[in-house]
């Protein structure tokens, strides 16, 4: 087997959310209140996604803080106690975009077909897509898996965890990975700002510069982790063994299908930095799992083995 780097020496790291809203939807506060608490979070980039408007608020981006522009689009099964929200970021700047300003008009929910011709709809206008929340969704793993198209899911999503307890949802995460839909793991805070809910879920990237092109050509090329607070530095395979290395946490997890991984957690609360294990030939796919003594993960994105 060769050996896989995903995070490659040199290069930045830039921290950052792809899931808020402001005033502009339904927000307390306004695009410039919204960057300027990111920015005293030690945040890098954001994308404000408010519901069904793109707007890009390229008048708020500066050198030391990226403002991507995106969107997120929910749709209602009639009938049903039970939702589909996707997020759509820019992708690529290209005179496919949709305008500044757009506002996406809901179409008549009919089937799942409605949920795909958006997601078709974000692509073909040059964004990549997510699933969000899908536990405070309430959408079972049959309610989604057909869609095409999906970059991947939030395994983590900040509002939705502390507004109810249903921001947590690695089984949909892993049964959709099973399934080879979706590809990345996204933690996000989806902030409204009525609770205290700005970063503690966000992705960090590697990439060579600071700027809506290089975070997101890490994003989509899968440099990157999901995290609400450990760090993760080093992901990949050497010599048929799969590592990492991390800030100090009392749990690392490498979760495997078929069959399945293996766990390094310390019986007397020691803190690891690091940890290894031979790589299985059955292994379809491995992603790590790491828990600092808060209770706090982070998460990488799978590495694919056949």
């Amino acid at each position: 087997m060769k050996d896989i780097v995903i995070f490659p020496s040199g290069g930045i790291w830039c921290k950052g959310n792809l899931h808020t809203h402001t005033h502009n939807s339904d927000g307390k506060l306004t695009p410039e209140e919204t960057i300027a608490k990111y920015k005293e979070l030690g945040h890098d980039f954001i994308s404000l996604t408010d519901h069904r408007k793109y707007i890009y608020n390229k008048h708020l981006q500066s050198d030391d803080f990226i403002v991507i522009p995106g969107i997120e689009v929910d749709l209602n099964p009639p009938g049903k106690n039970m939702c589909h929200h996707i997020v759509g970021i820019r992708s690529k700047i290209s005179n496919k975009n949709y305008p500044d300003g757009y506002q996406f008009t809901q179409p008549e929910y009919k089937d799942l077909q409605t949920v795909q011709a958006v997601i078709n709809d974000l692509i073909d206008h040059d964004n990549y897509a997510f699933y969000c929340h899908p536990v405070w969704s309430r959408a079972d793993i049959s309610d989604f898996i057909d869609l095409n198209g999906l970059t991947g899911m939030e395994i983590f999503n900040t509002g939705c965890h502390l507004e109810n307890n249903t921001g947590y949802s690695p089984a949909h995460t892993d049964e959709a990975l099973r399934r080879g839909k979706m590809r990345y793991i996204f933690a996000v805070d989806d902030s409204h700002h009525n609770l205290n809910d700005r970063g503690k879920g966000y992705i960090v990237v590697k990439t060579d510069e600071k700027s809506e092109e290089g975070i997101t050509d890490a994003v989509i090329n899968g440099r990157f982790y999901a995290s609400r607070g450990p760090e993760i530095y080093e992901f990949g395979i050497k010599n048929n063994e799969i590592y990492i290395k991390c800030s100090g946490v009392r749990e690392i997890h490498f979760t495997a299908y078929e069959p399945r991984g293996r766990s390094f957690a310390g019986e007397t609360g020691e803190i690891k930095y690091e940890a290894s294990c031979a790589v299985n030939e059955d292994w379809n796919y491995v992603r790590a799992e790491i828990i600092d003594s808060n209770g706090y993960q982070a998460w990488t994105n799978p590495i694919y083995l056949h």
